[in-house]
């Protein structure tokens, strides 16, 4: 019995008919292809023992992921998507030129205003970075709604320096499938980096002191500690992955609820470790019963689990737990919803973003959320060209 199979199919637009030179993307870890005159694309090889992901974008529109493990024909729909911008800031000023990649497939660079527009994007959880000459690699998240038209995110740049190396077995050799991570000591700056075929890698980092180490299939190299002034390069890091094996990961999983003890469906939730806010282990949303399950998890002992609803808050409620608990619940508050009009000279501007900010009082603590606030809020809307509105 063949260990491989192929999969054939077809991209369709909004109007059913077929789309011809449209790049499906795929993966994991597959090369894009591209449909032929009659719409059609195909690929073969691929393993049973894999889930494989297939979707194409087109001007303003998208199809839904298909997912396949096994032989089959597939039939990809077009239908609109959300346009994504990205501003990047450099010391306050907009950037040119910069690259900004979105779900590691989707590269665009920045125009003269500083800003990368993204169109045709299905509604999901993203991560995104912004990778600049002389500038920290800066990583981002953003959430695109289901029915969302325009999501915008802002990036400001810290300066930032190279660190580069090569990673290597015990034989000398390119490690295959490694992963290169740094991290600082108060976790709030970090970097990844994937090498490449050579073992080498690069990354971008702001100043501070880090701890450098890479994983590869399952093993680990021992970690060297550098420090990054965020100018002067660090290069020909050498690290070596042995036979010291990682410690044996769990998941996380339970349930959200509201305060009346209703399942919050779709509600956001982050795993991080209790050090950091920055940092998530993993992301996801839970089901229409409000549960949620983590993935492997890259961390042991506690972590604090971050819930909300459609929007990121200042902040945000956590609940403690530990790698391996499978009976989490967590009470998620619903908030209120503020409903207003944006107007630039009386007339409504075509794109805008508004952001309510909740001031805190000074006896709640930084990230706690101050009850006693919660009636007062200011609004802060932002469009393009005008730029920004208080009030």
């Amino acid at each position: 019995m063949s260990e491989t199979f192929g999969v054939r199919g077809r991209v369709l637009g909004e109007d059913g008919q077929p789309l011809a030179g449209v790049r499906v993307l795929m993966g994991p870890n597959l090369p894009d292809v591209e449909t032929d005159a009659d719409g059609r694309f195909s690929v073969d090889q691929l393993r049973f023992s894999e889930k494989y992901w297939m979707w194409a974008r087109e001007d303003d529109c998208y199809t839904p992921f298909a997912w396949v493990t096994a032989e089959s024909e597939v039939e990809l729909r077009m239908r609109r998507g959300a346009t994504v911008v990205v501003r990047v800031l450099a010391a306050g000023l907009p950037l040119a030129g910069t690259t900004v990649a979105l779900a590691r497939t989707i590269r665009n660079a920045t125009d003269e205003r500083g800003l990368a527009t993204f169109r045709g994007i299905p509604p999901d959880s993203l991560t995104g970075c912004v990778l600049a000459s002389g500038w920290a690699t800066a990583r981002f998240f953003l959430t695109v709604e289901s029915g969302d038209t325009f999501v915008e995110r802002t990036v400001d740049l810290e300066r930032g320096a190279e660190v580069s190396g090569r990673v290597l077995d015990l034989d000398g050799a390119p490690a295959g499938d490694a992963r290169v991570l740094l991290m600082s000591a108060s976790h709030e700056h970090f970097g990844d980096a994937t090498p490449d075929a050579d073992g080498m890698w690069s990354v971008a980092m702001p100043a501070g002191r880090y701890r450098v180490w890479a994983t590869a299939c399952r093993r680990r190299s021992s970690e060297i500690e550098i420090d990054c002034d965020g100018q002067s390069p660090h290069r020909d890091l050498v690290l070596r992955v042995d036979g010291t094996v990682e410690p044996t990961y769990g998941r996380v999983a339970g349930v959200v609820v509201d305060e009346q003890g209703q399942p919050a469906a779709n509600a956001q939730v982050r795993v991080v470790t209790p050090a950091s806010r920055k940092i998530w282990e993993w992301f996801g949303r839970t089901d229409e019963t409000g549960h949620f399950q983590s993935e492997e998890l890259g961390v042991t002992g506690a972590v604090d689990i971050v819930t909300n609803w459609d929007v990121r808050p200042r902040a945000e409620p956590h609940h403690a737990a530990s790698v391996g608990d499978r009976n989490v619940t967590v009470v998620l508050p619903r908030g209120a919803t503020l409903v207003g009009r944006v107007v630039h000279g009386g007339v409504p501007p075509p794109v805008f973003r508004p952001a309510p900010r909740q001031p805190r009082s000074a006896d709640a603590a930084p990230g706690q959320l101050d009850r006693g606030a919660l009636r007062r809020w200011s609004i802060r809307a932002s469009a393009y060209p005008t730029g920004d509105v208080e009030r």
